[in-house]
């Protein structure tokens, strides 16, 4: 079982089911330099190790339920999923893109109807693009907002 250490400041929650290892790695790396613990979330067909990672099911949004059961106030997730971020929003949460957008909400309800849309169109036979291939401009640019975050508090 997960021991989680209530006694930090803030925890930084990532939603671990597709997330890209260097958003892991950083993650981790700057942890060490604040007051924060890093809990990786996944289902069971993802293999993840150490005292911080919680395993749950591969049931259909296990892993935000299993992040928004535990999330506290000023949590940060980091999360490529919008609904998640919203809900994170929505509970007083900070949520953090993998390439490092800080999702606001002013801005998610419009977020979630491009998504929407986007699905309806693939669904009625339509094709859309997949995600880019990841930039170390991403990467530097996740690295900086979070190191931002957690310098915040």
């Amino acid at each position: 079982m997960l021991d989680i250490s209530m006694s930090a400041k803030r925890i930084v929650w990532v939603d671990a089911d597709g997330c890209p290892s260097k958003v892991v790695e950083t993650c981790k790396r700057l942890s060490q330099s604040f007051d924060v613990v890093v809990i990786t979330v996944a289902n069971f067909h993802h293999e993840f190790s150490g005292d911080h990672h919680l395993t749950v099911s591969d049931e259909s949004q296990a892993v935000d339920l299993a992040i928004l059961n535990r999330l506290r106030k000023n949590d940060i997730v980091v999360t490529q999923d919008q609904g998640l971020a919203a809900m994170v929003l929505s509970r007083g949460g900070v949520s953090l893109s993998v390439s490092g957008h800080l999702y606001e909400l002013e801005e998610i309800s419009l977020l979630l109807e491009m998504r929407h849309a986007a699905a309806r169109f693939r669904r009625a036979g339509g094709r859309t693009k997949g995600p880019k291939k990841r930039s170390a401009i991403e990467d530097r640019a996740f690295e900086e907002r979070l190191t931002l975050l957690l310098k915040s508090e």
